[in-house]
């Protein structure tokens, strides 16, 4: 009976704590979860009805709600029981531009009402940051009832997050800004070793290999925020396109480099066309991405199916390939291993099926890095083989013209030897019949018989 007793009394603190966050200077952060309660309406919502507090808010278990097009309330209120004013920030895991409006309402009046989101340039938020962040400001002794009102538009819509001070907000933003180098600086470093592969070798699957992965990082950049912070601050629509065009080109180089890498036109017919097909497809649905909201949130999920069949594919293919003596198929069998597991966790994480976490909201990261990371290593393995392949043939050609070298220099020799004694035996017999006719004028003319003797031991030394 007491421990129930006690059971009680810790619902009952939960639920008071979870109703009203107190807060004061020693105040440094708090998961939005565990103060805020959640109403759904696929509506507008009348503003005096949150005014007047006649909304019923309900406990929420996961604040990832995934593609929705419901609009999605959450109600904290906060007290402050110092007597200074509070500085604290409102930060959300998303990277997705989610159309959001806070407004604060004290003693049955809005105070105030801050927005951000898609179709809201960057220059415009309070705060400027990748994330969706709002500043709030608690005064001394104020008690305070916030409402975030999240705008469902057919888009991933994750609000996890949570209220922090200063320090606490800049140690967040540094943990995911090493996390997001570290990828980022992997992936670069990938692309330069492949760029230098193909400048040596002018093999284009190289190439195509560097741009899949550059465009990767442009997907990677839009979930993270930066090309709504750097590349398209004040057009929310381009910002959120770049996503589809990144997505799309990915797919792309990613068929071309894997038809050409493991030679699929020639090895395997049937994986060639339904890359090839898959290709057109990506290019039509991309197309149609351009007709907006419609078309971008029909892509997100059409690329997410397609994915996944690539993947299997090309699981199968690898395997397929293995029996018929390819080389590289274990780096590669590792990186379709990571895009199908890590992929369906993200794919399951942007449909709102699991709930945020570090793994699930660093699922595409983790994808992108670890399939482009073992893909180089089969590249890097494929032209390790090619190149002793290469050093083999290499010396097996040196051998040859050795043998063929000395065979030649021999029968060259032996030539030589031959044409220098035709020579010897023809300019022999050049001088006999040199001096049969000298033999023959001295005859004729009568010289003395000692002069034939030196002819003779002439010719006889010549000869020799």
């Amino acid at each position: 009976m007491l421990i129930k007793f006690f059971i009680f009394l810790f619902f009952v603190s939960f639920h008071i704590s979870a109703q009203i966050l107190e807060v004061n200077k020693n105040f440094e952060s708090i998961s939005i979860q565990k103060i805020a309660k959640l109403y759904e309406n696929n509506y507008s919502i009348n503003e005096q009805n949150l005014i007047n507090n006649k909304l019923v808010f309900k406990s929420i278990s996961n604040l990832n709600f995934g593609i929705t097009y419901t609009n999605h309330w959450l109600k904290f209120v906060m007290k402050n029981n110092s007597s200074q004013p509070i500085f604290l920030y409102l930060t959300f895991e998303t990277n997705i531009n989610d159309s959001l409006i806070l407004y604060k309402i004290n003693e049955l009046k809005e105070i105030e009402k801050t927005s951000i989101g898609e179709f809201i340039p960057y220059q415009n938020r309070l705060v400027k940051h990748r994330n969706p962040i709002i500043p709030i400001t608690i005064y001394g002794k104020e008690k305070a009832c916030f409402y975030l009102k999240a705008i469902g538009n057919g888009q991933p819509m994750n609000l996890a997050g949570s209220l922090q001070n200063a320090k606490k907000f800049h140690d967040w933003d540094v943990k995911n800004l090493f996390i997001l180098g570290l990828i980022y600086g992997v992936l670069g470093l990938i692309v330069i070793l492949n760029l230098s592969f193909y400048f040596v070798t002018k093999e284009i699957v190289y190439l195509f290999f560097s741009l899949q992965i550059l465009f990767s990082i442009l997907t990677l950049s839009y979930l993270d925020g930066f090309v709504y912070q750097y590349i398209f601050p004040s057009n929310g629509y381009w910002a959120n396109q770049t996503a589809a065009i990144g997505m799309c080109l990915t797919f792309i180089f990613h068929n071309l480099f894997a038809s050409l890498f493991f030679n699929l036109k020639n090895d395997l017919k049937w994986a060639f066309n339904a890359y090839k097909y898959s290709t057109i497809a990506t290019i039509t649905i991309l197309i149609v991405s351009f007709i907006h909201p419609f078309g971008f949130n029909a892509f997100i999920v059409t690329m997410a199916m397609m994915t996944s069949v690539i993947a299997i594919l090309l699981f199968v293919s690898i395997l397929t390939l293995r029996s018929r003596g390819f080389s590289s198929y274990v780096f590669a069998l590792f990186s379709t291993i990571c895009l199908i597991i890590f992929g369906t966790f993200f794919q399951l994480y942007i449909l709102g099926y699991v709930p945020e976490t570090f793994f699930t909201h660093h699922a595409m990261h983790i994808t992108v890095g670890l399939q482009s990371l073992f893909l180089a290593l089969a590249v890097n393995d494929k032209f390790r083989t090619l190149r002793n392949e290469n050093s083999q043939y290499q010396i097996k050609l040196v051998e040859a013209l050795n043998v063929y070298s000395q065979s030649l220099i021999s029968n060259i020799e032996a030539e030589r030897q031959r044409i220098a004694v035709d020579i010897h035996d023809g300019f022999g017999q050049n001088l006999l019949v040199m001096r049969n006719k000298i033999l023959y004028s001295l005859k004729k003319n009568k010289i003395p018989k000692e002069y034939q003797n030196v002819l003779d031991s002439l010719l006889e030394v010549t000869t020799q």
